[in-house]
């Protein structure tokens, strides 16, 4: 047992320092400078995302500066602390020693969760705080109020990460209405402690959207407003996940929530739970995928209980697979074992590939009537940091916009948006810029 832990320690700590390599060697991308652009003005939220991943980067530059180490320190650090509660997390649900281990080899085997280590976006703390709220929640079973105070708190802090973490709330509702301890809770103090405390951590996102007409829920609740049924974006979105989930791991899938199901009906707490945190958020985006675009890495936080189902169930039925299918079972193993090797060895070589148009990454989209100005962005960029400097400029060649710098007022400031200057009677914009700054165009 103890040699076990020794070795599950030790794979931990080097797949912590693996990231951390991937964190100081990748290049920063265009979607990293757009958050660090966040963080040069301090806000209670922003006009796409809540604030959190801002308040990292400005803890992070302000202790290391503008470089890789500042900009992504928060992000690392995210995501160690994901896999380490995942860890405990599946063993108290009853995952074995080769269960763990598979869960770290998976922190990188999976080519999202490597991503996480690096890249920074709101989704690394998202992932942390969402796999901390359902842990506290599973330890407030019992009902102490610590943890379901810690619950609270975490989805609070995973709402200021990012807006998907309301899904929290129907994975909760789920497990309150399906678990026989969780039923006592209603009448017990711990989940309204929960509830007040998320809605309390949450506040400072409510209180600049009420003094910016709403401008943030508006603009994510107007996805929607352009939507058409097709198969586009469904077939985009299905092959993405293979990408980006990793292809073994996805076809496995299905055959690991059926067996989730019937250990869910046979009244296993576990696979209830399982299911209730990993599977809202994927089905809600996979039928949305009809009809809008859903981005690749939306679907982050669901990893986490959906790998501890997978890893369930294959260190439950490995031996008898193994006995049927021997050299299926080895090479789909050693598969993603190589994805965890190769990425973090490989992956930094991609910063001496030609950058044609500029790194980027897919989130934002080129911006119709905007011209391309790289000097009044390379302007704009604070000195010092060749590599967030690039960035910058490579935002603006591959998304076709340049950045503007002025800020109204200390109380008007963090409104960071990809505005469009239209008028009542326009129907098509007339300039398009990223602007840090509030009031109208």
């Amino acid at each position: 047992m103890k040699l076990a832990l020794r070795n599950e320690n030790t794979v931990f700590l080097a797949s912590c320092l693996l990231g951390l390599w991937l964190a100081l060697t990748m290049p920063v991308f265009a979607q990293e400078a757009y958050y660090w652009s966040y963080a040069q003005y301090p806000d209670l939220s922003y006009y796409d995302h809540p604030p959190m991943v801002a308040w990292l980067i400005w803890l992070g530059t302000h202790a290391f500066g503008d470089g890789p180490l500042g900009l992504r320190l928060g992000t690392w650090l995210c995501s160690c602390l994901t896999t380490w509660i995942g860890l405990t997390w599946l063993r108290e649900l009853g995952g074995d020693a080769r269960a763990r281990l598979g869960f770290i080899v998976c922190s990188l085997g999976v080519p999202l969760c490597a991503a996480s280590h690096f890249l920074t976006n709101p989704d690394p703390p998202l992932s942390l705080f969402w796999m901390l709220s359902v842990f506290a929640l599973w330890r407030a079973r019992g009902g102490r109020v610590r943890w379901w105070l810690l619950s609270g708190l975490a989805a609070g802090c995973a709402l200021l990460s990012k807006y998907t973490a309301g899904f929290l709330a129907v994975g909760g509702l789920i497990v309150l209405a399906c678990d026989p301890q969780m039923r006592q809770q209603w009448r017990r103090p711990g989940l309204y402690v929960a509830v007040v405390a998320a809605a309390a951590t949450f506040l400072p996102v409510i209180a600049w959207n009420i003094n910016n007409d709403f401008e943030s829920f508006r603009f994510q609740a107007g996805r929607f407003h352009k939507a058409e049924l097709g198969w586009h974006w469904l077939v985009q979105f299905v092959v993405g996940q293979f990408l980006v989930f990793h292809p073994v791991l996805l076809v496995s899938l299905p055959l690991v929530v059926v067996w989730l199901w019937r250990q869910a009906r046979q009244r296993d707490q576990s696979a209830t739970w399982l299911l209730a945190f990993g599977l809202p958020l994927p089905l809600f985006f996979l039928i949305s995928a009809l009809f809008i675009q859903v981005k690749i890495n939306w679907l982050l936080p669901a990893y986490g209980p959906l790998l501890c189902g997978i890893l369930l169930w294959w260190s439950g039925h490995a031996a008898a697979l193994a006995s049927v299918r021997p050299r299926l079972c080895r090479n789909a193993t050693w598969a993603v074992v190589a994805t965890a090797i190769v990425l973090p060895v490989f992956a930094p070589l991609m910063q001496f590939l030609p950058r044609a148009g500029g790194t980027s990454w897919v989130g934002v989209e080129t911006l119709p009537g905007s011209k391309r100005n790289s000097s009044s962005c390379r302007q704009s960029t604070r000195t010092g940091s060749a590599a967030m400097a690039w960035a910058m400029y490579a935002s603006t060649t591959a998304f076709g916009a340049a950045p503007a710098t002025t800020k109204s007022s200390p109380a008007a400031s963090g409104l960071v948006a990809v505005r469009a200057g239209m008028s009542a009677s326009e129907s098509e914009p007339r300039s398009c810029t990223w602007s840090i700054s509030t009031g109208k165009p």
